[in-house]
Order: structure tokens, then sequence, then C-alpha cells
């Protein structure tokens, strides 16, 4: 009888002793789906600092060529026309055979400006006499634009500054290095290398003023050496027949509006989240679902139970073996002033420190999703990751963030029952009226995101918090940091009042969208 019994249970253990199957576990939802229209930015609603250097000959063959000093006042008519707009810093360099006068930048040093009194003051001293050396120029122009992008004191050089160099001469070179195809590997050494420091662009613009030419004998090589320049310099070239017809505003555009394009759109709803491929409330929006809650006696309806500045969520992923963080006690050591939120992706600045991501950047990793979203889905903020798929179901973990599946999940039932569905449609361009005579264009499109899964929450309002982030990037340099637009609707669990057919459809347009960044 004894080993009648044994031999049982050794059946039951074999072939499972629970008397029923596991059944899968019933998630009770209503779907949202929310629609509405969104456009790129306004080019010209974001304007980048452009600094434009004149470098203007003042040799001696300039005192006939131009003798009553129409380069001068050619500078001065087009400065003075731009000097009110925010975005332009000048710098007038004056030179023959040696550097002659600079305008000062607000250190003291040679550099740019935007007083219009410190121009003329420069331009004023303009004498003609001596030589012409192309080097020395070409040389101080670099120098003096590494060292603006450099200076600390100034907060327009650090970063997306675009530089415009105006190089205006009357002949070939007479002095320092005169050989025409060194001198033009010089500028596109020079455009290299300020591009490389960081600058947005660099154009060098050449203009050759041909008043001393006999039209029998033309000078070929200084205007062949002038275009070349401008070429390697990413310019153009221009020809001035007499002084008179020196005119930069032609040739120079000193706002280039730069088009934007849609980089990513993510939808993600807070107090929903799929774990062990099933769905569950979260109904502070923490990351901790509510039964995780419960096992860690934190409190449901609270981000941060303890208010010591880390999420509850974030001190249990941050506990590891000999450095446990409990979120029922105050023991992060968060200053007050780190418990805000700089960058306004809903980490708070103390977090950011302790994960290393940027207290000053919604986007570290500049993958076009924010530091928290990718903290709440697992996936990495400080590596643009492209290609990891954690759970090797075929989906890369950042699809899977924006799909609001889990990337540790390799369910295909669960990820397809679950998974966002996005629909875009291009609705072509719309022109912007600006007032005035200023009109810009944009790109309008409409979408729809449907199979948004809504579940109860411990709260009294009973509301999902849905998340719509809206990513661009400039289209010449779609490297830069993104610019972010971000809103959130709270829907009711059960969309009462709202429902259509078993699902809440939800309009949410551009309108509302707050841009955070940069």
């Amino acid at each position: 009888m004894i080993l009648r019994l044994i031999g049982l249970c050794l059946m039951l253990s074999l072939y499972g002793c629970d008397k029923n199957p596991p059944l899968e576990r019933q998630v009770v939802s209503h779907i949202a789906s929310i629609d509405g229209l969104y456009q790129t930015l306004n080019p010209k609603s974001i304007t980048f600092t452009t600094k434009i250097l004149f470098a203007i000959d003042t040799s001696g063959s300039m005192g006939t060529a131009d003798p009553d000093d129409l380069r001068y006042q050619a500078a001065q008519n087009f400065i003075s026309q731009n000097i009110d707009q925010k975005n332009l810093h000048f710098e007038v360099l004056l030179w023959d055979e040696a550097i002659e006068a600079s305008t000062k930048n607000p250190s003291g040093s040679d550099g740019f400006t935007q007083s219009l009194d410190n121009i003329n003051a420069t331009l004023a001293l303009g004498e003609t006499g001596g030589g012409t050396n192309y080097e020395a120029t070409i040389k101080k122009i670099e120098s003096d634009i590494a060292a603006d992008m450099t200076n600390v004191d100034d907060d327009t050089s650090q970063a997306n500054s675009s530089y415009i160099v105006v190089f205006l001469s009357d002949g070939e070179p007479s002095g320092g290095n005169e050989d025409p195809v060194q001198l033009t590997a010089m500028v596109s050494a020079m455009k290299e290398r300020i591009l490389a420091m960081g600058a947005r662009k660099f154009q060098l613009h050449s203009y050759y003023l041909s008043a001393n030419e006999d039209p029998n004998m033309p000078n070929l090589e200084a205007s062949s050496l002038l275009r070349n320049m401008a070429t390697a310099g990413g310019g153009s070239f221009t020809r001035f027949n007499d002084a008179v017809d020196i005119d930069f505003s032609n040739s120079l555009g000193t706002e280039i509006p730069i088009p934007f394009r849609i980089k990513n759109f993510v939808v993600f709803n807070y107090n929903v989240k799929m774990l062990n491929d099933s769905l569950y409330v979260d109904s502070d929006g923490d990351g901790l679902v509510d039964e995780e809650e419960l096992k860690a006696g934190t409190d449901p309806l609270i981000q941060d139970t303890d208010g010591d500045g880390l999420s509850d969520y974030f001190e249990i992923l941050l506990s590891s073996p000999g450095n446990n963080f409990d979120p029922t006690i105050h023991d992060s050591g968060c200053s007050e002033a780190d418990k805000q939120d700089s960058d306004g992706d809903l980490l708070s600045d103390c977090e950011e420190i302790f994960k290393q991501t940027d207290i000053n950047n919604v986007d570290t990793d500049n993958d076009g999703y924010t530091d928290y979203l990718e903290f709440l889905a697992g996936t990495n903020p400080l590596w643009p990751d492209n290609i990891t798929d954690s759970d090797s179901d075929q989906i890369i973990d950042l699809v899977e963030l924006k799909l609001h599946t889990n990337v540790h999940s390799k369910d295909e039932t669960a990820t397809h029952r679950y998974a966002y569905d996005y629909y875009t449609e291009h609705l072509g361009e719309v022109l912007l009226d600006q007032g005035l005579d200023s009109e810009a264009i944009v790109q309008q499109y409409a979408y729809k995101i449907s199979n948004i899964n809504l579940q109860q929450t411990l709260a009294d309002n009973d509301i999902n918090r849905i998340g719509i982030w809206l990513t661009q990037i400039p289209e010449d340099r779609p490297e830069d940091p993104a610019t972010f637009h971000m809103g959130f609707i709270d829907v009711p669990s059960n969309c009462a009042n709202v429902k259509t057919h078993n699902a809440c459809q939800i309009t949410l347009d551009w309108s509302v969208l707050k841009q955070i960044s940069p």
C-alpha cells in the first residue's frame, strides 16, 4: 500500500500536482485610441547664432581700386541693416601684409561683437598700404573663430553657431605663402577643423574687386584663387568690376530657415505596464506595479513613498547586494535642490545623477526616446541602441518601448495582443502666416494610435495618464540634439461618457503639446 502511494505521488510529480492546469491571467481593460494632427516646427521659430567675419583688404593697390573706401561703406551698410537681429554677431578684420585692426569682443580680445560703435570705430581705422598676405589673414580668421568657440564667457560661442567669412581682395597674394594650391588647401582645412569643433555651419564667401584689372589682360590668377577659396570654404564667389558695385546683401543670407523633420512619435500609458506577458496596474505611474508595491510596503499612490528624491521603482532597481536602498526610508542622500527635474523628462536630478544621465537633456543618448521612458521600459538611456533585442523576439527594444510591450518577454501572442498600433498620414505642406512679410512652410501629419489598454487604478479619480512625446530634428543636422514636445491626457479607465464601439476615442492636436527641449 505504501509503495502504491509513493508511486502515485511520483506520477503526480511528473505530470503536475495541481488539480487544474494553470490558467492565463485574466485582464479586464478598456481600449482607447488617440488621433489628431501634428506638424513640424516653424523653421523660423528657432534661430541659431550666426557670426559673420568681414576680412577686408587694405593693401596699397586698394587705394587705386577703391579710392573712396566704398568697401568699408558696403560692410557698414550691411551690418547696420542687420545689427538688430539678436542672433547675429559681427567681426571686422582689416588686413594687408599684416593684420591692421579688428573689432573687440566683450572680453576685450579680437573677435565678434554686436556693438555698432565698436564696428564703426574699427572700419574708421582702415588705411591703404602694404602688401596682400593671404596666408596670415586665413590663419587669423581661423584663430579668431577657434577662440570664439572656446570662449567660456560667451554662451553664444559654445555650440550650434554658424560662421560666415567675407573675404574681399583686389588681387593675388604678395607676401607669405603665395601658392594658390596651398592657400586653397588652408581654407579647406580651416573649414573642416571649425566644423569638427562643433560649428553648425562654416562658409567662406570670396569677393574680387577687379577695378585695377586691364580689360585686355585680366588677372586670371587672382580671380581663380578667390573662386577656388570660395569652393573650398563652401561659399560663393562674386566679382565686382567697380568699387561702386560692392554690395554684400545680394550674396549673404543672414537667416536661413532650416526645415525640421519628425524623428519620433511615442504614446505611453504610465498607469499600465506589461509584465510577465500580461498587463498590470501601476496606479502612481512610477514603474512599480501595484502588486509589487504591496510586497515592498510602499504606497501605490505615491511615486516616492519616502520623499527622498528617488522613486520607489528607482530605489528597488538601484539596489544590489551590499548596496540596498529602502523605498520606505529616507536614505538617498539627495539634496532638496537635486529633487527637482531640471530638464523636464520626469526623472529627478538626483535620479539622473545616480543613473549618470544628463540633468539638462531629456534624451541623453539622442536616440529620440526620453531618459524616463527608457528607464521605465528597461532600455539604456546612455546608449543610442538601435540593434538590441533583449528577448530575441525579432523586435528591437526601442521599438517595443514605442509599442508599449515588454522588452523582456518573447511571448508573441501577448506582444501582438497588447502592442499599440501607430498610423500616420502625411497631409502635405502648410503655409504659416507670421505677419508682415514673414511666412514659413511646415509639414502636417494626421495620426492615430490605437489599442491603448486602460485599467482601473486605486486613485479616487481612477484615471490613466497618457503621455504624448513628439521628437523633431533639423533636416541639415540630424545628429543635433532633438526638440521635444510633450503633452498629457488623463483618461477615465472605464471611458465614461466617451465610449464608442467599446473604445475611447480621444482627439489631441499639436496645439496642446508643450515644447520642453531645447
